[in-house]
């Protein structure tokens, strides 16, 4: 992510006809891999503490994992019923469409009187 949007800065610097010094870059490329190697180190210990720590912080570390699979696959399962039900509603044809309408009395805007039935679909 942080490759990307130096790319992006940079493409926005040429546009704009500003430069990046060789110095400039050459900093910021050595402060992402301290940032990264950071952030590993960091996480490592705090790993490495939990499971240190006997039972509970196995528990722990048990509890984080189950919410972030939980938030995860809720989300995905949201996704997949809104790309379903987006899809199953492209996929009718438009006669039909408005003949489920018809027969539930919506026609999509409003009938524009109030407590006004819908007309049933004629039997075939």
């Amino acid at each position: 992510r942080q490759q990307a949007k130096r790319k992006r800065d940079a493409q926005r610097a040429a546009d704009e006809g500003r430069w990046e010094s060789e110095e400039y870059k050459n900093l910021t490329e050595r402060q992402n891999q301290w940032k990264s190697r950071f952030v590993k180190v960091l996480i490592r210990t705090h790993v490495n503490k939990q499971f240190s720590a006997g039972w509970r912080g196995v528990a722990g570390v048990v509890a984080f994992s189950t919410v972030v699979v939980r938030v995860c696959s809720e989300a995905l399962a949201r996704a997949l019923l809104a790309a379903i039900n987006k899809s199953r509603v492209l996929a009718l044809p438009k006669r039909l469409l408005r003949r489920l309408r018809r027969e539930r009395g919506d026609s999509g805007m409003g009938s524009g009187t109030p407590g006004a039935e819908a007309t049933p679909a004629p039997a075939r």
